[in-house]
């Protein structure tokens, strides 16, 4: 587990000064079986992981906002999403999972397929064109394809065989948005966290 107890939001995965809404476990489930049931409903983990994490990144680019609100890390073999691999690995707590196991099979291996046909009800129709771009321009690729490619992205850094957060600073000033934008940008993420706090619940 790369950021259990981080819950809050306060920074790791975004940013260190700015409060962050929490992953949203539904989303992510929703994310992982669309683009499984596009492959035919199963993938190599790590392959299942770049598709993710490139359908996130470039919401961020193109919106302001992720997907699902999910922990992004530079690991050895490229970026990952940190929840999503959690769920991946069984390593939530089993009322945490409860929606993802209905839906996505237990691991085998270095694979992961869904159970039935997943829901897309929590993602707009935006998100859900934007998995498709993404599975269009990279579902013919392998795990190794996908890894090497992740590892020129600018926000990514070697580890040195340990796991360091990708902010959204790192993705954003990266494509050469102007810092006034950005801060706009992690204004209405903080807005929208601690509105998060005060309805207890995901918004």
């Amino acid at each position: 587990m790369l950021d259990r107890g981080m819950e809050n939001g306060k920074g790791k995965g975004y940013n260190e000064t700015m409060t962050t809404p929490k992953p949203n476990e539904k989303k992510i489930t929703q994310v992982a079986g669309h683009i499984l049931s596009r492959a035919g409903g199963s993938l190599n983990i790590m392959k299942l992981i770049k598709l993710m994490y490139f359908a996130e990144r470039e919401a961020i680019i193109r919106w302001g906002t992720p997907i699902t609100f999910d922990r992004f890390y530079s690991l050895p073999n490229g970026p990952v999403l940190s929840r999503t691999l959690d769920m991946i690995n069984g390593e939530n707590a089993e009322s945490e999972r409860a929606y993802w196991d209905d839906f996505i099979s237990p691991r085998a291996t270095h694979n992961v397929g869904i159970k039935k046909t997943p829901e897309t009800g929590s993602l707009s129709d935006r998100e859900i064109g934007l998995l498709d771009e993404i599975y269009n321009r990279h579902g013919n690729k392998d795990q190794w394809e996908l890894r090497e490619e992740s590892h020129h992205l600018p926000e990514w850094r070697d580890p040195q065989g340990s796991a360091l957060a990708i902010t959204i600073d790192d993705i954003l000033s990266s494509t050469g948005k102007p810092k006034e934008e950005i801060e706009e940008i992690k204004m209405e993420l903080d807005v929208y966290a601690k509105a998060e706090e005060i309805l207890g619940a995901t918004i």
